[in-house]
């Protein structure tokens, strides 16, 4: 099931404002046949810059295989 999150615009400015997610881990796998994350433009060569990667990590509420995935 997907999640989906609007963005309202506001007249005053927020400053400041940190979003805290403690206990949430993100799963990157790099190793397998399917793995989640992309590398689809190179860097360039004499700066490792401009590079682009797309993630598909999924998150979940701990370490291990009791872990549940959070949507």
């Amino acid at each position: 099931m997907a999640s989906y999150y609007e963005i309202t615009s506001r007249g005053a400015l927020i400053k400041g404002r940190e979003f805290n997610f403690s206990n949430l881990y993100l799963y990157h796998i790099y190793n397998s046949s399917e793995p989640n994350q992309q590398q689809i433009i190179d860097n360039v060569s004499s700066t490792a810059m401009g590079g682009l990667t797309v993630n598909n990590w999924t998150v979940y509420d701990g370490v291990g295989s009791d872990a549940t995935l959070r949507e």
